[in-house]
């Protein structure tokens, strides 16, 4: 029983560690994404006023989130 008890408490850390570890890496990436964005007009703004095309406006939004990883 104290054999499956400590392995079960060990199995227990590693998820709890997994699972934040997951929830920082979202969180970081959202983050990221955001940033890269957020100095971008809004996506509907080049449809309505603009003569960008959808691929330029999603090359500058990729070259963001490069900049911002680096």
């Amino acid at each position: 029983q104290h054999f499956i008890a400590v392995r079960r408490n060990e199995a227990d850390s590693i998820e709890n560690i997994n699972r934040a570890t997951i929830v920082a890496e979202l969180r970081n990436t959202y983050q990221t994404y955001h940033k890269s964005i957020s100095h971008l007009p809004n996506p509907d703004a080049f449809i309505s006023g603009s003569n960008m095309r959808g691929l330029e406006y999603l090359n500058r939004w990729a070259g963001g989130i490069e900049n911002n990883i680096s």
